[in-house]
């Protein structure tokens, strides 16, 4: 047991260490090894992969295998609050929704900054980034016939970015061994 008036355990220091990124684990039976591209090397009771739809836990437990494109892209913007302040939008989040797609916007950085992400449905996605830059005129086009403060808030936007949705066919089982998903 614990010494009377010890307390809860407290976290020991250097817990997050920046610049790994994994290359490879072995279950080594009551303990899980992950190796690190910089060469570095630790041993764990347990690694919890939590690394994205490009997850290389996933790989390493599962092999390689490609995510595949969800059938939609999204617009993204910032927009400087004051571009849009005789809009009068409420503070919150506010979301419309048409035929294949959606979008919702809300303030972000203390009010300074609107956000929105414009949801579509797409036929295809042929670049291998997930993210690109886009025209506003493009977002514009795709959100044509909107509600004027939908266009109003995309048109006020300095840059948009554009990235497709990815998914994955559900796991049978998310653990194996010493690592899990």
């Amino acid at each position: 047991g614990a010494a009377a008036g010890a307390g809860p355990p407290q976290p020991a220091e250097g817990r997050v260490h920046l610049g790994h990124r994994l290359v490879g684990l072995a279950d080594k039976g009551d303990r899980v090894e992950a190796s690190f591209e910089n060469g570095a090397t630790v041993t764990a009771d347990l690694l919890v992969g939590a690394d994205g739809i490009h997850s290389t836990v996933r790989t390493a437990l599962l092999g390689e295998e490609a995510p595949r494109f969800a059938g939609s892209v999204a617009y993204r913007g910032l927009v400087p609050a004051e571009r849009v302040a005789d809009l009068g939008l409420e503070v919150g989040f506010e979301s419309w929704l048409g035929p294949g797609a959606h979008i919702v916007h809300y303030p972000v950085s203390r009010g300074r900054l609107l956000n929105f992400v414009g949801w579509t449905e797409h036929d295809t996605w042929n670049r291998e980034d997930w993210t690109d830059r886009a025209t506003v005129a493009r977002a514009l086009a795709t959100f044509a016939g909107w509600h004027p403060q939908v266009r109003r808030i995309i048109a006020a936007a300095e840059t948009c970015f554009i990235w497709a949705l990815f998914d994955r066919e559900p796991l049978p089982r998310w653990s194996f061994g010493r690592a899990t998903l």
